[in-house]
């Protein structure tokens, strides 16, 4: 190897590790995004009335979807018990809601069945489709009602995002489908230290 190829090989490989160095996660931007959510009052998994007030004081992770979904919501759900696992003793101080889209089907007892397979108790809420319109539109969530043509009858196609909402209630991050346990768990470790 010629010795200008090999400062070559050394340029490109300091120029790699100057790279690598700089990709440190950068703590997220908790701002207040205002525009999204608001209180609303739905049925919880029990049968009783359910307000976003009732989690004050609670960092919440509130994710939309139903039981009868074949794959985004229980990844989803799954992702979020690993994120708890993470955070440790800070796991108290955060609850999740999962809002049923499907309120034809997702009665408050299926709901119960539902949300038993996941150990971090998480608040499942349904109401009417008038009910759930409402909270819908509030937090900007699109679903689309789909016909299957087999035993299923239909599934919903939604947005998959998930709402970080701070203890006073204000949604303060967006997780994509592609956000880790870690990422999860780093971000809401912020915004508790930030309360």
């Amino acid at each position: 190897m010629t010795k200008k190829i090999r400062i070559c090989f050394i340029g490109i490989f300091l120029l790699m590790a100057a790279g690598i160095s700089s990709c440190k996660h950068e703590q997220p931007k908790l701002e207040i995004l205002d525009t999204i959510g608001s209180d609303f009052t739905l049925t919880d998994q029990n049968g009783k009335a359910f307000n976003l007030k009732d989690v004050r004081g609670k960092v919440v992770l509130m994710f939309f979807g139903y039981t009868n979904c074949p794959d985004v919501c229980p990844i989803t759900l799954a992702k979020f018990g690993a994120a708890y696992q993470k955070l440790g003793s800070s796991a108290d101080e955060v609850k999740t809601i999962f809002v049923s889209v499907d309120g034809q089907r997702d009665t408050p007892e299926k709901l119960k069945k539902y949300l038993s397979y996941f150990k971090y108790n998480p608040i499942g809420l349904t109401g009417t489709p008038d009910e759930i319109s409402k909270v819908v539109k509030s937090f900007k969530v699109l679903f689309v009602k789909r016909l299957t043509g087999n035993s299923n009858g239909y599934l919903f196609d939604h947005s998959t995002a998930t709402f970080l909402i701070d203890k006073e209630g204000r949604v303060r991050h967006l997780f994509g489908q592609t956000d880790r346990p870690e990422t999860i768990a780093n971000v809401i470790n912020v915004l508790l230290k930030s309360n």
